[in-house]
């Protein structure tokens, strides 16, 4: 998994993960790798991600995982790929086949003997490869505002009521089922039978947290309170213990 800074092209972390496919990969490790580079660049202004596992569900790309709730509580812009356009993501796919060529993955004894020829080569492209075309400077010469940012890292600044109001901008779109209800954020919310084979518009209310149902005329359907996204939840689930190993 590769992080980099689109405007600058500088790689700022990678992380090998023990498994064949992404799909593999563990959520939690992942956004773990994540709050790392955070620690050590600061926070971006938005983060970029493609409509793929770990950091988005397939299956349900209109419902966010804990990974952008996180993010959203922490004030990050999180902005999601179209799907099936990898040319939206350039820097970072470019940068894929770079580390690949660079690190020479076979010719590596063991995941940790590629993590670690992979964490030279990051720096090598962003501290040490000097660019003909920008002078000869490198990455952090050109951009040492990359080792200044303000917006520092702090788990306990996480705010649940930016979750709330990233949350109150969408609006999911359901189809009741023959047992009158429909399913959001894994939960069944009973609408109605009378209801039932009709799309439901769903949004929150972040004042009174509770999720309004309404008809395609706006009527007012049902509301619920199952299934809101909690502080403690989010919380749990991203900020894993610094002394668990997240080696590979």
């Amino acid at each position: 998994m590769n992080v980099a800074d689109e405007a600058t092209t500088a790689h700022l972390g990678i992380k090998v993960f023990a498994c064949r496919t992404v799909s593999e990969i563990s959520q939690q490790l992942a956004i773990h790798s994540i709050n790392d580079c955070f620690h050590k660049w600061g926070l971006p202004e938005s983060i970029k991600i493609d409509n793929g596992w770990p950091f988005v569900n397939p299956k349900n790309r209109d419902q966010p995982t804990k990974a952008k709730l996180w993010w959203a509580g922490l004030g990050i812009k999180i902005i999601q790929n179209t799907p099936r356009c990898p040319q939206e993501n350039g820097a970072v796919e470019a940068l894929q086949g770079i580390m690949c060529n660079w690190s020479n993955p076979k010719g590596q004894n063991s995941l940790v003997e590629l993590q670690v020829r992979l964490n030279q080569e990051s720096f090598f492209q962003r501290a040490e490869y000097r660019r003909p075309a920008h002078g000869y400077k490198t990455r952090i010469e050109q951009f040492p505002e990359l080792e200044q940012n303000k917006r520092k890292y702090n788990p306990d600044n996480f705010n649940i009521q930016l979750v709330y109001q990233y949350l109150a901008k969408q609006v999911w779109t359901r189809k009741v089922k023959q047992k009158g209800s429909i399913k959001l954020f894994a939960n069944e919310i009973y609408i109605g039978l009378k209801n039932k084979q009709q799309f439901v518009f769903v949004t929150l209310d972040p004042i009174q947290l509770k999720w309004l149902i309404k008809d395609r005329k706006g009527n007012l359907l049902n509301t619920s309170t199952k299934g809101i996204p909690i502080e403690k939840e989010i919380k749990d689930f991203c900020v894993m213990s610094m002394n668990e190993d997240t080696t590979l």
